[in-house]
């Protein structure tokens, strides 16, 4: 009898132990930030350059997003250096999930910089190797981070803007 008790209490301590792991696993598969970063920059009437951030998640929203564009040179003694471009607007407080009906597509956001880009480079012809654009997003349901890097190259700046919705197309 006394060993029947103590197989009982083993068994639901190793299926209470499972259902947890599994639901750990769930959650680490279904919960985590999936943004997306345009690979291309939009150059806007010579004004503007901007890169878009969309949110594909259709179950959660983000929450404290952040963002840092900087353009990164080579020394002369090899060392790179990183030197930020101001956007006009680091931090979002909240970026929509990806709702199939949402026709303000409140999950997609254009970050913004007036610093004339095309300068900086020029400026810098033989130290320039990229810009680096870095992003950080909060998940609002399990509180995960994911921190995303994209690289550009002077072929990523692309003349036209940002076509609406859940799209990366530029147009001119």
């Amino acid at each position: 009898m006394e060993s029947l008790c103590c197989q009982e209490i083993q068994c639901q301590v190793f299926f209470s132990v499972l259902s947890s792991l599994l639901t750990l696993l769930i959650l680490f598969l279904l919960a985590k930030p999936r943004i997306k970063v345009s690979k291309k920059i939009a150059k806007e009437n010579n004004e503007a350059y901007r890169i878009k951030v969309i949110n594909k998640s259709w179950f959660f929203s983000y929450v404290n997003i952040q963002a840092e564009l900087h353009i990164i040179t080579t020394e002369s003694n090899g060392l790179k250096k990183a030197t930020n471009i101001h956007l006009t607007k680091r931090q979002l407080f909240h970026l929509d999930r990806n709702l199939i009906y949402n026709k303000d597509y409140n999950n997609a956001y254009r970050f913004k910089t007036n610093t004339n880009i095309d300068n900086l480079i020029s400026g810098n012809k033989k130290g320039f190797k990229c810009l680096r654009f870095k992003i950080i997003a909060t998940h609002s349901f399990s509180n995960f981070s994911k921190v995303k890097v994209v690289e550009y190259d002077k072929s990523g700046i692309i003349n036209g803007e940002f076509e609406v919705g859940n799209t990366m197309k530029i147009v001119k």
